[in-house]
């Protein structure tokens, strides 16, 4: 099970998602079977390799077949405007893997949420246009299909941009990001880059949030990496997407951070405390207690903290703490691989986390902030929540 690395420092698309996992994946000759598959004959698909400022990538396209002659995708001439469920039949009744087609499904779920939320009406009478084009329906197919062959549950991005400017669009011309773009990318960290134009698409959009991507916080064993080109060709920048697999160090380095207090009440280092520690960076706090010098009662604080966060994480104590100074040890920690999951309970979803342990075998535990929130909308306790949601991850992963 690998783990997708994602630069977008150039943006990125459906159509480049697909030339570069295509590649991870290996599987451009199923992406060639793809539009017989999903019941649209007049569409061709083709790979070619392309050279982007001086970077060799894989570039895809598709071609539309109309009255007889062949037309480029991105003229868009399919002007059939679609549904949400239209595009979903199209997917349920292809002949795909159910994994290919729940990934799909959910692409374009989340495509139909951010278009009735930008034009304030319901799901079912948003009208596909762009994304609704065939080219656009067979990039996320395509797209899905990569992932799904890959097995990838987890991904982290380093880098996006979107561009900046206007662009022109079946509602007009938009501000870019345009607004779906935008409400796709809630959460992420982006940038407009210096080139006009869009960078970043509804469709590379999706696939982002689709994946949940996350920052790179952590250092990763990469095993392969490929690269997707776009359509321009700038000479200022490489316009390629470049994805890379990779798998979780087991180990890394942290800092151990201590100090002892025995001169502040034992109710200001409770969980207001430790949320604030928590909050300012650090990767886990404890605190015990100890008998110290003269028979004196008090508190042994020690925090976890990637180097890079030490030096904040220091001050930080010293400031909120009575210490009068800390100590800071260099250590080692083997770590395991996990990755996040979403447990459909009784209760609703709640987030949690899977582990793999040394044996291949897989642990999976509810996150306890999800459960507290949960019952609080719900008005049940977090235990009854946290039961549910731990019965079902023991089905899903101790059977």
């Amino acid at each position: 099970m690998s783990i997708l690395l994602i630069d977008a420092q150039s943006g990125c698309s459906g159509d480049m998602f697909v030339a570069a996992l295509s590649q991870l994946a290996e599987c451009e000759a199923e992406i060639h079977s793809l539009p017989s598959k999903i019941g649209i004959e007049k569409a061709h698909v083709h790979f070619e390799s392309v050279t982007r400022s001086s970077i060799q990538a894989r570039k895809f396209d598709v071609h539309v077949h109309e009255d007889g002659h062949e037309h480029h995708a991105d003229h868009h001439h399919d002007h059939v405007h679609r549904h949400l469920s239209d595009i979903q039949k199209i997917i349920n009744d292809a002949d795909l893997s159910n994994g290919c087609k729940q990934r799909a499904l959910d692409i374009f779920q989340r495509l139909g949420d951010v278009e009735a939320q930008a034009h304030g009406i319901p799901i079912e009478n948003v009208h596909f246009h762009e994304v609704g084009a065939i080219d656009s329906i067979i990039d996320i197919i395509a797209a899905a299909l990569c992932l799904d062959t890959l097995d990838i549950h987890s991904a982290y991005y380093s880098d996006i941009c979107v561009g900046h400017g206007q662009v022109k669009t079946a509602h007009g011309v938009l501000p870019v990001p345009a607004p779906a773009t935008e409400r796709l990318l809630h959460g992420f960290n982006y940038h407009a880059g210096e080139l006009s134009g869009e960078w970043t698409t509804p469709t590379g959009a999706a696939i982002l949030a689709h994946l949940q991507a996350k920052p790179i916080t952590s250092d990763f064993h990469v095993e392969e990496s490929a690269y997707g080109a776009g359509g321009k060709d700038s000479e200022k920048r490489a316009n390629v997407l470049r994805l890379r697999l990779a798998t979780a160090n087991t180990s890394d380095r942290i800092n151990i951070i201590q100090c002892n207090v025995d001169d502040m009440p034992a109710e200001l280092l409770g969980a207001d405390f430790t949320n604030s520690v928590m909050q300012a960076g650090a990767r886990d706090i404890s605190i015990r207690p100890l008998l110290m010098k003269k028979g004196r009662p008090g508190f042994l604080i020690e925090v976890l903290a990637a180097s890079a966060d030490t030096q904040k994480l220091s001050e930080f104590l010293c400031q909120h703490t009575t210490t009068i100074g800390v100590r800071v040890i260099e250590a080692e920690r083997y770590i395991l691989d996990r990755r996040p999951t979403i447990l459909q309970t009784e209760y609703g979803e709640i987030a949690a986390k899977i582990a793999t342990l040394p044996d291949g075998n897989e642990r999976c535990l509810p996150e306890y902030e999800a459960c507290a929130q949960l019952a609080k909308e719900k008005e049940l306790t977090v235990l009854e929540v946290y039961n549910s949601a731990k019965a079902k991850a023991d089905s899903l992963f101790n059977d």
